[in-house]
């Protein structure tokens, strides 16, 4: 039997809220990227069979409390997303392409230091999970 759905809330997204809505699946509260120039609310549930093969986490669902220009109070939309991991990369190539141009139209040394402390950051952060959650057979040769 499901869990009732807790309400989105500003203070659950800060948190990240981890929401068990039955034995096999999670909901976590996030807050989504700027769209239109606001963050948003966001649940992503996943199940402990989601899986893409091994012990990979795979797919999710996503429920967005954005209307594309302003946040709202109920979800707006919701999408199945495959792999975490390709969203991530996708990101990271945005912003590489976005200093390349940058760079190509502009001063020679661009000013990634406000975004260095995010960048250093994530790279600490993908090094914790690695650490954390990797068998120390798959660092064996």
């Amino acid at each position: 039997m499901k869990a009732p759905v807790l309400p989105a809330t500003a203070q659950a997204c800060s948190d990240k809220l981890v929401e068990d809505v039955s034995p096999t699946e999670r909901r976590v509260w996030l807050w989504f990227p700027q769209l239109g120039g606001y963050g948003s609310k966001s649940a992503v549930s996943f199940t402990k069979q989601s899986s893409s093969g091994g012990d990979t986490p795979g797919c999710f669902d996503i429920e967005l409390y954005h209307d594309g220009e302003f946040p709202q109070d109920e979800v707006c939309f919701r999408w199945h997303a495959c792999n975490a991991l390709q969203w991530a990369r996708f990101g990271l190539d945005v912003y590489e392409k976005q200093l390349d141009y940058q760079t190509e139209h502009g001063p020679e040394d661009v000013a990634v230091s406000p975004d260095l402390a995010d960048l250093l950051a994530l790279r600490n952060r993908i090094d914790e999970i690695i650490t954390q959650h990797m068998s120390a057979k798959a660092f064996a040769p």
